[in-house]
């Protein structure tokens, strides 16, 4: 462990940092003179996974990833709820930590003690973001959305006319004999060689015949009886 100097009359001094679950990192008014932060509004942040430890410099705000800071009087915060949710790591509780300056790499370091990681695949490097092309419109027109229910009833479309055809016209089918139509006034006289069909035949017995009328007598003459003509 390196020395540490003495100095009388700086027990009162309170170099900490604070860190809440929440993701708010503060630094104490005394820890801001220390390191020289009085008149930053912007840092930088970096994370060593390895040490497990935040590092701050002071920058513009026209840098390119700096932290805009809230500057008060007793304390100086800034958000790193972004980092702790890249690294996948988890703040228990509010911790007290005693940041240090490091020279050599000219930045404020910030040790993580009781900060734990989530289990899983360890993060990586955030990839650059890669502006990404227009996607291409195709002719294709989307498919309507599924309607729910039962489907529309198909409507009738009307016949297409046949295109015109250039030259001669086509010869028509033979259509089938239709029947002759009817004709008015007497039958027609059938062939001789037609003979008439004959009468079906009756089952049962034969009817009777009918009976012949008999004579009528002939009407009696009123007066002398005629003369019956002699043999000469």
């Amino acid at each position: 462990m390196p020395f540490i100097q003495f100095i009388p009359g700086g027990n009162n001094q309170k170099i900490q940092a604070t860190l809440t679950p929440r993701g708010v990192l503060a630094l104490s008014a005394d820890a801001v003179k220390a390191f020289g932060l009085e008149g930053a509004t912007h840092v930088l942040l970096f994370f060593d996974p390895d040490r497990r430890a935040l590092g701050l410099r002071a920058a513009l705000p026209e840098e390119s990833g700096a932290i805009k800071v809230t500057q008060r009087k007793r304390v100086t915060s800034l958000s790193i709820r972004a980092l702790l949710a890249q690294y996948r790591l988890v703040v228990p509780g509010k911790l007290i930590m005693e940041p240090e300056f490091d020279e050599k790499e000219n930045l404020v370091i910030i040790p993580l003690l009781g900060v734990r990681t989530r289990p899983g695949r360890r993060p990586t490097a955030p990839k650059p973001k890669v502006a990404r092309r227009p996607a291409r419109k195709t002719a294709a027109v989307a498919a309507p959305a599924r309607r729910r229910g039962r489907p529309p009833k198909a409507t009738a479309e009307a016949p297409k006319e046949a295109p015109v055809r250039r030259g001669r016209p086509p010869k028509q089918a033979p259509t089938p004999a239709s029947a002759a139509p009817k004709r008015r006034g007497r039958p027609p006289k059938q062939a001789a060689s037609e003979a008439p069909a004959a009468a079906p035949k009756r089952r049962g017995r034969p009817p009777k015949a009918a009976a012949t009328p008999e004579p009528a007598p002939a009407p009696k003459r009123r007066g002398r009886p005629k003369k019956s003509e002699s043999p000469a």
